[in-house]
């Protein structure tokens, strides 16, 4: 990965610095795992579960999720789960708005890896 693109990461509000800390500074490891976020199918159970009412299924999807986004750096999408997994955890489903917002900011996340 070259430094225009991690530097495009941080610019789109990705705590880049911590997240290759926790890669050991390895940016092709940091690069590989980014990658394999667009595999994941967190998301897409996480819309799922909300479309049919099954607070369990969301919570567990967008639990794991949150902790995706949070080990590679998502910080936009990572705060935004945040409150979305506690009113879930709480036996509560998450306001559409709210939803709404995960989806802008997965769409972009997911648009800005797979430009790697």
């Amino acid at each position: 990965m070259e430094q225009k693109d991690l530097d495009n990461l941080k610019e789109n509000g990705f705590d880049v610095d911590g997240a290759l800390h926790r890669f050991l500074d390895n940016t092709k490891l940091y690069e590989t795992c980014l990658k394999k976020f667009l595999n994941d199918k967190s998301y897409e159970e996480m819309q799922q579960g909300f479309q049919t009412g099954n607070i369990e299924d969301t919570f567990r999807a967008a639990h794991t999720l949150k902790g995706l986004s949070s080990n590679l750096g998502m910080d936009p999408l990572y705060h935004a789960l945040q409150p979305i997994v506690e009113t879930l955890r709480a036996g509560s489903m998450p306001e559409a708005s709210d939803m709404q917002e995960i989806v802008e900011l997965y769409q972009k996340t997911y648009s800005l890896v797979e430009t790697l």
